[in-house]
């Protein structure tokens, strides 16, 4: 793989430009980007060198972006080595076009290319893109061809298909050789040009040119003629996904019109989630063709006469309703006095705060008039390179090494540096809104201490329409036919005499917009866009805290009497929300706290079974109670592990098939599990085992919680308290190919372990590798026998990092104290959202090197939880609910992603969401039919029931609809919820 390090350099300033210009970036549709593969990357093109930022620092999986670039940047010989560096593809524009920068120039004029030339610089065009395509890469070409501010997609150029058809051909009979897809992209800016605007990236659905290998081979056709219809259809289609996933207005004032709409419903911009914004402006957008607001103008009309007046006051829409909040034209002084007073001590605090690290980066500052000369990019560019600041964290590291004085001095003089960017990062956002509203207040002041200054009618005109931006001479698009290539632009003027104009004009577009989404009943629900920020979270309003069977009974009866959506909810450890619900009816079953030993339990109507030793716990019973509870009587019971042990043992745990670190030596929950007490959705109280309602006890043994009723309690059987060998093993791996023997062999050797009955937790990537496991009632000299060879292997390649060893613990409540602890912490929840798989015994067996590799390539490393396998394997997959995939597996795989309290909004948790689904595919290639456990799993599964459930969810679907025909108790992803619509509330 070659380093790019040129590209890397660049990437890494992409990331700074991105993410210190513009205050957010969201990213949407990555599962439509694979982690592997050929990709072409079509994209919008609306703000030049920043649109191959955006696209190089937040594509996918970061993989390497090869872009189509004008060969003219290749004719310098520092050019040219630094764009062959970064992987750049050069290609030539219009030969035709006289002007072209890439036209030969002879005797001082400028002469079109030969045919011969043109065609020999097409075939090297795409002679290199299918190069970089073979070898599993990503290129990024600009269908529009330009760069362009519009109001729509105005042109497709054919070069994105041309180059897919190319390379569909060039691996013709070629074995194994991957077909291209092309990934139409669309980026969107809220404001391009703004300091802290927004930039939404979206990556729509692929197009594949696998589909089109038929047409495009046949026999007996003409190539060139097949090529062009080919190239031809491609080519509409990009077109087609571009327009349905960018905002494509009629013309510019509709835009305008649309983006005063925005500003008005949301004055704080931050508060519109840009998955919305780009929603909202799109069925806007539909929404104005032949609206009126009442009299002669449309709604159109007046917004964009607020829009031309807020441009040329200089003046934003968000600044002057924060000083204003009510649209008058008269006596605004002194409310706006008002407001800027009741914000001046704030804003002053904020500001001397602000102020040390103002002075530091001044520099930058002085930039700004001639970045503005130049263009946004420079300035960009500029705020780039003052990130370099971040160089303290070596020169840091190195000064701690204790080099020198002059390396240490180095050293804090560069952490001085980073701490004061990242101090100017985190309150320039706040001075900057204060600056804005005090040059706001500013010219409300000129206005309202000067004498009046009317315009004609003919001067007030001009400054009525919105600018309409300089069209592009190489854009060739019906949409541009009628329109001058330097639309004129009335004379500066003062704002004093523009603002009476705009507060009517305020009052006017407000009025309008405000019947506009009044009337307009067929829009999609426009309103409810700006509505939906209001709403409450997902909690449960009412509910009842129950502390008996009894008062369970009497909840479900009111539930049901007054139809209401039940949540059942215990401890709240769930990862697909099944504890929440909006606008339901909780029933808190998390202090019914009973626990009972029984010397000799035999399950009620059982008149032959041999009496064991069991143990009964209440539904709110956690797993810390159960261990201590059961290690009094000199016993242990198959449970499930925590930080703290706070998961519930009688609820979802069980509900959902319950795994264990010992399940290699004594099976699962529902393989230990004896009995049931449940609440049904009739209010009955049930006692559910093998003997009595077998087929319900089925359904519980792994089809999940908060589905059939409400369990009351569980029995479970219990096990000798035997001593147990603990092992562990940690190091970190210095080259990815030390990773991938490591991880090889240990995937290789697991199925023996767990044949051994190991059983325990390991997580690794390229980076590091941790393992602790543990074994019941051997010695440590036979541990030892089975693992040691192991260790060695894992010595022998890591190095002498590597810690490993053995340790003998007296009972398993000893070792899950050691490893987990038994005191509960005080967090309560976090931003977490897991996927599983299952790998099975078979592929451990047949395919460890392949397996290795591809947990490897995931980018946030994999927890191998070893829960399965040995004991386990021998029990019938008919026995329960829990999908069959269990009993050939040897181990779970989770992946996950997670997010903080201060990065908790819905584009990043969407984002991390698609992020997990994609992997989850990625793993779908070696695991297990697709098989995920219930308890550790996502929403966004492709097919819940398959993955949960396997061929074991028609007999639960019957089940469910004799016990429960009217659907109390739905779950998100449980048993009968395909039958619901996404909030659980309505029937489809």
């Amino acid at each position: 793989m070659e380093l790019k390090l040129v590209y890397r350099f660049l990437r890494q300033v992409s990331d700074w430009v991105v993410d210190n210009y513009y205050s957010e970036v969201v990213v949407e549709g990555e599962e439509n980007v694979p982690i592997h593969g050929p990709i072409i990357i079509a994209s919008t093109h609306h703000n030049e060198m920043i649109d191959i930022a955006a696209l190089a620092a937040k594509l996918p999986h970061r993989r390497h972006l090869a872009f189509w670039a004008k060969a003219s940047m290749f004719k310098n010989p520092l050019g040219r080595a630094v764009m062959t560096s970064s992987g750049a593809i050069p290609v030539r524009r219009n030969p035709n076009n006289a002007a072209s920068a890439d036209a030969k120039v002879k005797d001082g004029a400028c002469i079109a290319l030969s045919t011969e030339e043109e065609l020999a610089a097409r075939a090297s065009l795409f002679r290199e893109t299918t190069l970089v395509l073979k070898n599993d890469g990503v290129v990024g070409i600009f269908p529009e061809g330009t760069s362009c501010t519009g109001w729509r997609v105005f042109q497709t150029m054919p070069g994105a298909a041309w180059a897919a058809l190319e390379y569909t051909r060039a691996i013709q009979g070629e074995e194994g050789a991957q077909g291209v897809k092309i990934v139409p992209v669309a980026i969107t800016y809220t404001d391009k040009s703004k300091y802290l605007s927004r930039i939404h990236i979206r990556y729509g659905e692929p197009i594949r040119l696998d589909d089109y290998v038929d047409e495009l081979m046949a026999k007996g056709t003409d190539p060139n003629v097949a090529s062009k219809s080919v190239a031809s259809k491609v080519t509409a289609e990009i077109e087609a996904r571009l327009v349905q996933i960018t905002v494509n207005a009629p013309d510019w004032e509709a835009i305008c019109a649309t983006k005063t709409a925005t500003q008005i419903l949301w004055t704080d911009e931050d508060r519109i989630p840009l998955g919305k914004w780009v929603d909202f402006n799109q069925r806007f957008v539909a929404s104005l063709d032949g609206s009126l607001s009442g009299g002669d103008l449309s709604v159109k009309d007046r917004l964009c006469k607020y829009n031309a007046l807020l441009h040329y006051s200089g003046i934003e829409h968000r600044d002057l309703a924060s000083l204003l909040p009510s649209p008058t034209s008269t006596s605004v002084l002194a409310p706006a006095t008002v407001s800027m007073l009741t914000r001046l001590p704030l804003a002053v605090f904020q500001f001397t705060l602000f102020f040390p690290s103002l002075l530091f980066v001044l520099p930058g500052y002085f930039t700004g008039p001639l970045a503005k000369k130049v263009g946004a990019n420079i300035a960009l560019l500029f705020g780039a390179l003052w990130r370099f600041q971040d160089a303290g964290h070596y020169a840091g590291a190195w000064a701690s090494h204790k080099l020198g004085r002059i390396a240490r001095t180095l050293g804090l003089t560069y952490l001085g540096a980073t701490l004061l960017m990242r101090w100017h990062n985190l309150l320039v956002k706040g001075n900057y809104k204060n600056l804005k509203l005090l040059r706001t207040y500013w010219k409300i002041l000129r206005f309202s201490t000067s004498r009046s200054v009317a315009l004609d009618a003919s001067q007030l005109e001009s400054y009525m329409k919105p600018p309409h931006p300089v069209v592009n001479p190489f854009i060739k698009s019906k949409y541009l036919s009628d329109l001058p290539s330097h639309p004129p632009h009335p004379p500066a003027t003062s704002s004093k005499k523009l603002l009476a104009y705009l507060f009517d004009a305020r009052r006017d577009a407000e009025a309008a917009l405000g019947r506009h989404l009044d009337e307009s009943t067929g829009n999609g629900g426009l309103r409810r866009v700006k509505e939906k920020a209001g709403e409450k979270g997902s909690v449960p309003p009412v509910g009842v805290d129950a502390r008996t069977p009894q008062d369970v009974q009497e909840a479900v009866r009111f539930a049901k009497r007054y139809n209401l959506r039940v949540v059942v909810h215990n401890t709240g450890h769930d990862f697909l929300g099944r504890s929440t619900g909006r606008g339901g009816f909780l029933i808190w079953t998390h202090w019914m706290k009973d626990i009972a030993f029984q010397e000799n339990f035999v399950a009620e109507t059982d008149r032959v079974g041999k009496g064991v030793q069991a143990i009964t716990l209440g539904a709110g019973v956690q797993w810390v109670e159960a261990y201590k509870a059961v290690h009094a009587k000199g016993r242990i019971v198959v449970g499930g592990v925590s930080i703290g042990g706070t998961v519930g043992a009688a609820g979802g745990w069980i509900l959902g098939g319950g795994h264990s670190a010992l399940s290699p030596a004594y099976g699962f929950g529902v393989d230990n599990v004896l009995e049931f007490k449940l609440v049904t959705a009739d209010a009955k109280y049930l006692t559910v085992n093998a003997h009595n309602n077998p087929s319900l006890f089925w359904a519980l043994k792994g089809g999940g919680g908060g589905t059939f009723g409400i369990v009351t309690s569980v029995t479970y059987r219990t096990h000798p308290n035997v001593p147990l060998i603990a092992s562990f093993a940690t190091t970190n791996f210095s080259t990815p190919e030390i990773a991938q023997k490591v991880a090889t062999e240990f995937i290789r050797v697991h199925p023996a372990l767990s044949d051994y009955h190991w059983g325990g937790y390991s997580l690794f990537s390229n980076h590091s590798f941790q393992m602790f496991q543990i074994v019941p009632n051997v010695s440590q000299v036979e541990a030892q026998k089975t693992v040691q060879p192991f260790f060695d292997f894992l010595t022998d390649t890591a190095g002498n990092a590597t810690l490993s060893g053995l340790m003998e613990f007296p009972t398993f409540l000893d070792w899950i104290n050691f490893i987990f602890g038994l005191t509960p912490g005080s967090q309560v929840g976090f931003g977490q959202e897991v996927s599983s798989r299952l790998l099975a015994k078979d592929t451990a067996l047949r395919k460890p090197e392949e397996t290795a590799k591809l947990l490897l390539s995931l980018p946030r490393g994999v927890s191998l939880n070893s829960v399965a396998g040995g004991a386990s394997s021998l029990i019938d997959p008919s026995s329960s609910a829990f999908h069959p995939s269990w009993r050939r597996a040897i181990a779970e795989i989770t992946i996950s992603e997670s997010w903080g309290d201060s990065d908790s909004t819905v584009e990043n948790i969407h984002a991390a969401q698609l992020r997990l689904q994609a992997t989850t595919r990625v793993l779908d290639t070696v695991t297990t039919d697709s098989a995920a456990y219930y308890n550790e799993a996502t929403l966004h599964e492709d097919d819940f029931r398959k993955s949960f459930w396997g061929p074991h969810y028609r007999r639960l679907k019957e089940i469910k609809h004799q016990v429960d025909p009217d659907s109390l108790f739905v779950v998100p992803r449980g048993v009968g919820s395909e039958d619901w619509d996404d909030q659980l509330n309505c029937r489809k």
